[in-house]
């Protein structure tokens, strides 16, 4: 699902932009996220719900156009956000979301692991599936760690997909099946799942928990899983 609704680009990847990876314009991102990504509204106010009461300084590493920020800036009215992305493009993007926003948002150029602190909360929606391997995204990981204060809170929205043979194929399927809802062919789905291998890295949520753990996160939890998204909130 990739960089326009990955939000993020890989940190490695600084001259890719998010038009030419979804072959969207990057203004079409609202509507084509949800025709993309079963649940995402649902995925977005699970994030909201953690962080209820929320009144610190939260970081949205890979924000894209902004889209989590917004959505949290809006349930969170005593939160002060930051909003990262590798992508100049994209910031200007965000900015403009986020205008109504004012003070309570500013915007840094940089990737994952040029992210800074301290931070009461690290947020991700659709971005740290760019990192491709599994050392690499620990590394990730254990970075946004050090960025929290002790007691802070990393939230990932992100696919996870299932090891067993039997139930990644029922997820495929079930993402075949809303990718045609909103309008693909059964072969235009498929091909947009291939076009979205070059940059998309799936883990399960095995694998998610276990990466989070390694990163040195006290306490791990998948606290809501639908379709092929899952909820990661791991603390300090």
């Amino acid at each position: 699902m990739s960089r326009g609704h990955g939000h993020e680009h890989h940190p490695h990847h600084h001259g890719h932009s998010v038009e030419k990876h979804l072959q969207v314009s990057v203004a079409g991102y609202d509507a084509d996220i949800r025709r993309f990504v079963p649940h995402y509204d649902e995925a977005l106010s699970v994030v909201a719900e953690v962080l209820r009461g929320f009144d610190g300084e939260v970081l949205d590493v890979g924000t894209g156009t902004g889209a989590l920020t917004f959505h949290l800036a809006r349930a969170l009215p005593q939160a002060r956000f930051t909003a990262l992305d590798v992508d100049a493009a994209m910031l200007d993007q965000a900015r403009s979301r986020l205008l109504e926003f004012g003070n309570r948002v500013s915007f840094v150029k940089a990737s994952f692991l040029e992210a800074s602190g301290p931070r009461d909360a690290v947020v991700a929606s659709l971005s740290l599936h760019h990192v491709p391997e599994r050392a690499e995204k620990v590394r990730v990981y254990r970075h946004l760690r050090s960025v929290l204060r002790e007691g802070g809170v990393l939230i990932s929205a992100d696919a996870m997909v299932p090891r067993d043979a039997v139930a990644a194929r029922q997820l495929w399927e079930d993402w075949t099946a809303h990718l045609v809802r909103g309008g693909d062919s059964p072969e235009g789905a498929r091909e947009r799942f291939e076009s979205w291998k070059a940059e998309d890295f799936y883990f399960s949520v095995a694998d998610e928990l276990a990466m989070a753990s390694e990163a040195g996160f006290s306490s791990v939890d998948v606290r809501w899983r639908r379709g092929p998204l899952g909820v990661l909130v791991a603390h300090r």
